[in-house]
């Protein structure tokens, strides 16, 4: 959401996102909210704010409407009756002097069936299995998660194995700016991938025109409605929605994904999200 965690940096991004025009607003920190991880700021924050910075007032007063989601879960009914459960994290494995970083061995995603004592065991809770999308700061293992130079896989192998355990329908990330792009994952009913495809993206063409011409970060649809690219049951739809193209540069179109969800008795439905 900001580069460092300031405070002026969260006014400006909750600001842009109080001011979207949607019925709901889910929202989890990155690498770069350096002040939202509370303890590696304590350790770390005099290196980078010479006054410490504490965006923990402008969180509390979020309309109600905006979830902030840290290592949780959470269920949304919206006005449509459309019902779905949402995971979102901002950890990532370790790279680089950053916060929300864990190293390489330790599995924050799964459970562990052996309740081993050991350095790879962490206190967390680990992705239920019926989570229905899942937004995480960084990619899973060898999904839109290769960088230059290389190009080499930098993805997380334990999100990998959650995403193969719950299969959700959506799972959105960034963090990692060449990964742009969509894929629609099928899995083997054993466990494992199938196969993986490319899914239209509508008005490609057109908005990296717009892009090119204008500096605008416009958006990508993707449908997997009943009215598109139909989603099965064993089927999970990846989203690299990184908008920075570079270092510095917003120029990666955002993604819009129409997708229908389950409605409760008495709802509108169907939702597109």
């Amino acid at each position: 959401m900001t580069n460092t965690g300031s405070i002026h940096g969260f006014e400006s991004t909750l600001g842009w996102i109080e001011e979207a025009d949607a019925e709901l607003k889910i929202i989890i920190a990155g690498n770069h909210d350096l002040t939202l991880d509370t303890n590696w700021y304590r350790r770390h924050g005099r290196y980078f704010h010479p006054t410490p910075q504490d965006p923990s007032q402008l969180f509390a007063s979020l309309s109600s409407n905006i979830h902030y989601l840290n290592e949780e879960s959470r269920t949304f009914t919206l006005s449509s009756g459309a019902t779905f459960k949402v995971y979102g994290s901002p950890w990532t494995p370790k790279f680089g002097f950053w916060a929300f970083n864990y190293p390489h061995d330790i599995d924050r995603w799964n459970p562990d069936p052996t309740k081993r004592q050991n350095k790879t065991a962490v206190d967390r809770d680990p992705i239920p299995e019926n989570t229905d999308i899942l937004i995480t700061h960084g990619p899973p293992q060898g999904l839109h998660d290769q960088v230059d130079p290389g190009p080499q896989n930098v993805g997380c192998p334990h999100l990998r194995r959650a995403i193969e355990r719950i299969r959700p329908r959506l799972h959105v990330f960034g963090h990692i700016h060449e990964g742009h792009g969509v894929t629609k994952v099928t899995w083997k009913e054993g466990g494992g991938e199938e196969k993986r495809m490319t899914v239209p993206v509508l008005g490609a063409e057109d908005m990296t025109a717009l892009a090119e011409s204008s500096g605008a970060c416009p958006a990508l649809e993707v449908d997997v409605s009943k009215s598109g690219e139909v989603l099965a049951e064993n089927e999970t739809l990846v989203v690299n929605a990184s908008v920075m193209a570079g270092t510095k540069q917003m120029t990666h179109a955002g993604v819009l994904v129409d997708m229908e969800f389950p409605v409760v008795q008495g709802g509108e439905g169907p939702l597109y999200t």
